[in-house]
């Protein structure tokens, strides 16, 4: 059986789900004069997420 998921690069919108909520939270962030840190273990979609 071929693994459904992708990893190991920025995973895009095909591949890249349920993240509606986090997504629009982060980008109040970046519209903001406020920082933001993203911390959760490897391989989590942190880099797609900003993406």
């Amino acid at each position: 059986m071929e693994n459904p998921f992708k990893f190991g690069t920025i995973v895009e919108e095909d591949y890249f789900t349920d993240r509606v909520e986090e997504v629009a939270y982060i980008c109040q962030f970046v519209n903001s004069v406020n920082h933001l840190i993203l911390i959760s273990p490897r391989r989590f979609g942190k880099s797609s997420s900003v993406w």
